[in-house]
């Protein structure tokens, strides 16, 4: 894959699968439809126990951070500028800000959790003319939410 990428001068992207589920593919829709106007404010989550073995700064960031950070490259774009901070004891907890000429995002994302909490996805999306919400969690709770609100209607 990477060589054929390399020759037909293609971008190789891997495992980003987050902008294929049916939450984020709704949301990617909606925003390049316009119906909703343009995205200002994004906050997207994950948190999990530590499945995974040990995610340090550097691992959480690109295994695991990089899907939100996709998604929110797919609806806003390239940001402007980019600082994160974090922990890391026997795993990571990191927050990442985004700035845009005309909005801001956070990735949040954690691997330090009790065994028993659930993998928790999901994001909130503030545009000119409604809000997208989503929230999942898997485990012995599982549920998910993908809400779009308006000012004259909820769905």
């Amino acid at each position: 894959m990477k060589k054929c990428a390399e020759k037909y001068n293609k971008k190789l992207f891997i495992d980003l699968f987050y902008k294929f589920s049916d939450p984020h593919r709704f949301a990617i829709e909606k925003i390049k439809s316009n119906s909703l106007g343009k995205p200002l404010v994004v906050k997207a989550y994950q948190k999990t126990p530590p499945h995974w073995g040990n995610m340090n700064l550097n691992r959480i960031v690109q295994d695991f951070m990089l899907h939100n950070f996709d998604f929110i490259t797919e609806i806003m774009g390239e940001p402007v500028e980019i600082m994160a901070n974090g922990i890391e004891k026997n795993n990571s907890h990191v927050f990442a800000n985004l700035k845009y000429e005309d909005g801001v995002a956070t990735v949040e994302s954690s691997t330090m959790l009790p065994s028993k909490f659930p993998f928790n996805i999901g994001f909130n999306i503030i545009c000119e003319s409604g809000t997208l919400t989503f929230d999942s969690k898997f485990g012995e709770i599982t549920e998910q939410n993908t809400i779009l609100y308006k000012d004259d209607e909820v769905e």
